[in-house]
């Protein structure tokens, strides 16, 4: 069996294309499956599907119910998938299945939690009725989709999404969400857009709310770099990182500048899980004048204190100060213990826990 040729998004303009290419590669997207009969637009005005397929796969025979969409967001897919658990009731011994050029990864969750199968061009396929159990995945990711989810958590686009998740029950008019996230209307639009595109946002009476939340920060710590962010790592001759810590604080009155914790030295302040050696702390303004003030040795590498320049200024958004010493907020601490090889997944899941809640 030959594998499915890989479909550029672009030559699929139209659900009739989509159907077309369906009809001619199924069975090489399908594993196992044997078309017995195939009725496209099937039904009446009132319940009209795409296609219903009469199938037969490892000795199973099933009517697969089938929507088709152009547009494999998931946004479309909960229009698709409303439809089909009306119209797949009515027919007997039929399975719901969604069929677009192609599904994320966001989108391909919405349909098992919905109990949807679907099949994408790109190859990939979920199938679950009556102890068959089809799962494959495509060899290529349309580059289309990876923009989008790289564009979403990028600098300013990461600020609109802190601001949703720090208060995930808040409601917001687009004009208040761009001065909170200090980004530009017109920006904020886009991003709203697109999170609402992958089923992320809800309108509520008052304005947009983040829906999911603990999804969304579940993505958003994939696709996080740390190393984004600049490291100087230096030595210091306090041994005891509480002591430094305050030593932090007053270099930063004494150079008007900001800073603020994280990695475990920041969570050793919120919800302490891991004992710890190391600082790292966020800067303002000139790496030099906080060595110079902190009394810091260079060294070629095993440094304990790390100043970091941030990325972006929304590393600040929501510090907060406990025990004198400023911290980022939960969120970015959650993103920087995350992937921190030195025990950071421990941490990062108990301070989710206990802290952040979902």
């Amino acid at each position: 069996m030959k594998v499915a040729e890989i479909v550029d998004i672009s030559a699929l303009k139209t659900e009739r294309d989509i159907g077309l290419y369906l009809r001619r590669h199924l069975e090489e997207l399908i594993p196992r499956i044997k078309v017995i009969a195939y009725y496209p637009e099937y039904g009446d005005k009132g319940l009209k599907i795409d296609l219903l397929l009469d199938v037969e796969i490892s000795g199973v025979r099933k009517k697969l119910v089938c929507e088709t969409k152009s547009v494999g967001e998931p946004r479309y897919l909960f229009q698709a998938i409303a439809q089909l658990k009306q119209i797949a009731y009515s027919i007997n011994n039929s399975y719901a299945v969604v069929i677009a050029p192609f599904i994320s990864e966001r989108g391909q969750e919405i349909c098992k939690e919905n109990g949807i199968g679907y099949v994408d061009l790109a190859g990939n396929v979920f199938l679950k009725f009556d102890g068959v159990y089809i799962e494959k995945l495509g060899k290529e990711k349309l580059q289309k989709s990876k923009r989008k989810l790289k564009s979403l958590f990028s600098p300013v686009s990461s600020r609109i999404i802190r601001v949703f998740l720090e208060d995930p029950q808040r409601e917001w008019r687009i004009l208040k969400l761009s001065k909170e996230a200090n980004a530009s209307l017109g920006y904020v639009h886009k991003v709203v857009t697109s999170l609402q595109e992958q089923g992320y946002l809800q309108r509520g009476k008052r304005g947009i709310k983040i829906n999911e939340p603990g999804k969304l920060l579940d993505t958003w710590s994939l696709e996080y770099k740390f190393s984004l962010n600049k490291m100087y790592s230096f030595y210091s001759f306090i041994k005891e990182p509480t002591k430094i810590m305050q030593r932090i604080e007053e270099a930063s009155k004494k150079l008007g500048a900001e800073y603020a914790m994280t990695m475990h030295a920041g969570a050793s302040l919120v919800a302490p899980f891991v004992r710890f050696t190391d600082v790292h702390f966020y800067i303002t303004g000139e790496c030099e004048r906080w060595v110079k003030v902190l009394d810091l040795k260079p060294v070629e590498f095993g440094g304990t204190i790390h100043l970091l320049k941030p990325y972006d200024s929304g590393i600040f958004y929501k510090t907060r100060e406990i025990d004198g010493v400023k911290i980022v907020s939960n969120m970015q601490l959650y993103l920087d213990l995350y992937n921190y090889p030195a025990r950071g997944r421990e941490q990062a899941e108990f301070l989710r826990k206990e802290k952040i809640r979902y």
